[in-house]
């Protein structure tokens, strides 16, 4: 149970970080969004690393939402609604692929994820060429897609 200061000590922080966009500049605001995001991004590596399964497609999945978001606002969608049907659309297609994924385990999960990964990344940039080949460039292991 929580002491009576640490309710108040977290009531202030609250009313604090919600008007913290009414005292500072936009440019402020938007340096505390870019940090927090990237603090979320860093709590999930780390994460991931401390139960012992490393995830490499975080980003990826993190790319799928923001690009939904950003295909349902053009729409004319609000930011709001937008946001949750992204996080739904990510949830449920990162639920899709992991079917197949958590039926192994060590290594052969880890080629099912890179798999996966390399489907996105040609879904991005190749978007003709979704399920061909993934290659790791011979010289130091720059990503490269042929």
């Amino acid at each position: 149970m929580m002491s009576r200061t640490t309710k108040v000590a977290l009531a202030v922080l609250v009313l604090l970080l919600i008007a913290f966009p009414l005292l500072v500049n936009p440019y402020m605001v938007q340096v505390a969004i870019t940090t927090i995001n990237y603090s979320l991004l860093g709590l999930a590596f780390a994460l991931s690393m401390r139960v012992g399964l490393p995830r490499i497609d975080v980003v990826a999945w993190w790319g799928v939402g923001g690009y939904t978001t950003a295909l349902l606002m053009n729409t004319g969608m609000n930011f709001w609604l937008a946001a949750l049907l992204a996080g739904l659309v990510t949830v449920i297609l990162a639920g899709f692929f992991y079917s197949f994924a958590s039926r192994y385990a060590g290594i052969l999960y880890l080629l099912h994820v890179l798999s996966f990964n390399c489907a996105q990344f040609n879904a991005v940039f190749r978007p003709g060429a979704v399920f061909t080949r993934c290659r790791w460039h011979s010289t130091g292991g720059n990503y490269r897609l042929f």
